[in-house]
Protein backbone atom coordinates (compact mmCIF):
# COMPACT_ATOMS: atom_id res chain seq x y z
CA UNK A 1 0.00 0.00 0.00
CA UNK A 2 1.32 3.39 -1.29
CA UNK A 3 -0.23 6.86 -0.17
CA UNK A 4 -2.14 6.76 -3.65
CA UNK A 5 -3.44 2.97 -4.41
CA UNK A 6 -3.40 -0.77 -3.28
CA UNK A 7 -1.66 -2.95 -5.15
CA UNK A 8 -3.24 -6.45 -5.69
CA UNK A 9 -2.34 -9.21 -7.08
CA UNK A 10 -5.28 -11.98 -8.21
CA UNK A 11 -4.96 -15.95 -8.53
CA UNK A 12 -4.03 -15.46 -11.73
CA UNK A 13 -1.14 -13.00 -11.83
CA UNK A 14 -2.73 -10.16 -12.70
CA UNK A 15 -1.79 -6.76 -10.71
CA UNK A 16 -4.97 -4.58 -9.99
CA UNK A 17 -3.91 -1.00 -8.67
CA UNK A 18 -6.77 0.58 -6.53
CA UNK A 19 -6.66 4.19 -5.75
CA UNK A 20 -7.08 4.52 -1.98
CA UNK A 21 -9.90 7.00 -1.99
CA UNK A 22 -11.78 4.53 -3.83
CA UNK A 23 -11.27 2.00 -0.64
CA UNK A 24 -12.29 4.44 1.75
CA UNK A 25 -15.42 5.98 -0.38
CA UNK A 26 -16.78 2.38 -1.71
CA UNK A 27 -17.72 -1.29 -0.07
CA UNK A 28 -14.94 -3.59 -1.17
CA UNK A 29 -16.49 -7.11 -1.31
CA UNK A 30 -14.37 -10.16 -0.54
CA UNK A 31 -15.72 -12.76 -2.54
CA UNK A 32 -12.91 -15.67 -1.73
CA UNK A 33 -14.63 -15.49 1.85
CA UNK A 34 -17.88 -15.35 0.70
CA UNK A 35 -20.07 -19.09 1.62
CA UNK A 36 -21.14 -18.83 -2.25
CA UNK A 37 -19.40 -19.48 -5.23
CA UNK A 38 -21.11 -20.02 -8.86
CA UNK A 39 -20.07 -22.16 -11.05
CA UNK A 40 -20.81 -21.29 -15.19
CA UNK A 41 -20.87 -24.06 -17.22
CA UNK A 42 -21.09 -23.69 -21.48
CA UNK A 43 -22.03 -26.69 -23.27
CA UNK A 44 -21.91 -27.13 -27.06
CA UNK A 45 -24.72 -29.11 -28.81
CA UNK A 46 -25.61 -29.17 -32.19
CA UNK A 47 -28.76 -27.90 -33.48
CA UNK A 48 -30.30 -31.25 -33.84
CA UNK A 49 -30.31 -31.77 -30.41
CA UNK A 50 -34.38 -32.29 -29.70
CA UNK A 51 -35.64 -30.03 -26.87
CA UNK A 52 -36.69 -33.16 -24.95
CA UNK A 53 -32.82 -34.44 -24.99
CA UNK A 54 -31.62 -30.51 -23.56
CA UNK A 55 -34.79 -31.04 -21.18
CA UNK A 56 -33.87 -34.81 -20.13
CA UNK A 57 -29.90 -33.16 -19.63
CA UNK A 58 -31.38 -30.32 -17.42
CA UNK A 59 -33.65 -32.48 -15.60
CA UNK A 60 -30.48 -35.09 -14.52
CA UNK A 61 -28.28 -32.17 -13.33
CA UNK A 62 -31.16 -30.86 -11.46
CA UNK A 63 -31.52 -34.01 -9.69
CA UNK A 64 -27.90 -34.84 -9.11
CA UNK A 65 -27.85 -31.54 -7.44
CA UNK A 66 -30.17 -31.84 -5.33
CA UNK A 67 -28.51 -35.16 -3.59
CA UNK A 68 -25.50 -33.44 -3.06
CA UNK A 69 -25.45 -32.19 0.52
CA UNK A 70 -22.96 -29.74 -0.03
CA UNK A 71 -25.17 -27.47 -2.14
CA UNK A 72 -27.92 -25.62 0.04
CA UNK A 73 -29.82 -23.75 -3.18
CA UNK A 74 -29.04 -23.31 -7.11
CA UNK A 75 -30.32 -21.72 -10.26
CA UNK A 76 -29.91 -23.63 -13.46
CA UNK A 77 -29.89 -20.66 -16.90
CA UNK A 78 -30.55 -22.22 -19.85
CA UNK A 79 -29.91 -20.09 -23.15
CA UNK A 80 -29.93 -20.31 -27.02
CA UNK A 81 -26.90 -18.83 -28.80
CA UNK A 82 -26.58 -18.99 -32.61
CA UNK A 83 -23.22 -18.12 -34.17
Amino acid sequence: MTLSYTKLIDSSGNVIYIPNKNILLETIENLSQSKFNKIEINLSLPLVNEKTKIDNFIEKLEKNLKKNKLISSFNINFSIEIT
